[in-house]
């Protein structure tokens, strides 16, 4: 009984480490000044062979701040932006492969610090999809249509956004 539980074990172990090889090991890519880690990366492979698999972006606490799938080292898949209290500032989905977002095409939804939508879309090569028509929230929840919206919403909406991407909320 013992020698099963023994075999039964290294089984597992072998299982686990097998299915961490295949998917690939997080390394930190970049740090700041101070030394945490600012940017990692999950690779999947070696020398020429290597891909990546999903790339991270933290604040300088350690929160996560971004993060990104890949498909053939290219941008595919799901992503996802954090503000730094840990609520969700937006994600979506990438359709394509594209070397950056401003060649991406997928959908998008976009929200205020309160959790309320603010924004969705859909993409395609870094703007609109033709024919469809995105949804602009204000932060009490009421919709806009594209040309409804009011300017303050724009502003406001544009200025959270430069707020984030400096890392200040």
């Amino acid at each position: 009984m013992q020698r099963y539980k023994l075999l039964l074990v290294a089984f597992a172990a072998v299982i686990l480490c097998v299915a961490c090889t295949r998917e690939g090991r997080e390394q930190v890519t970049s740090t700041y000044p101070g030394g945490n880690k600012k940017e990692t990366a999950v690779f999947h492979g070696k020398g020429t062979e290597k891909s990546r698999l999903k790339s991270f972006e933290y604040y300088e606490s350690g929160q996560k701040k971004k993060e990104f799938s890949y498909r053939d080292n290219l941008l595919s898949g799901p992503w996802t932006y954090w503000y730094k209290n840990g609520h969700k500032l937006g994600d979506g989905v990438i359709e394509n492969k594209a070397i950056n977002l401003g060649m991406a095409t997928g959908k998008e939804t976009y929200y205020w610090p309160n959790g309320i939508k603010m924004l969705e879309a859909e993409t395609e090569g870094g703007g609109l999809k033709p024919g469809t028509t995105p949804i602009y929230r204000d932060e009490a929840g009421q919709t806009y249509s594209d040309k409804g919206r009011p300017k303050e919403l724009v502003e406001k909406s544009k200025l959270l956004l430069e707020r984030w991407e400096r890392g200040d909320i």
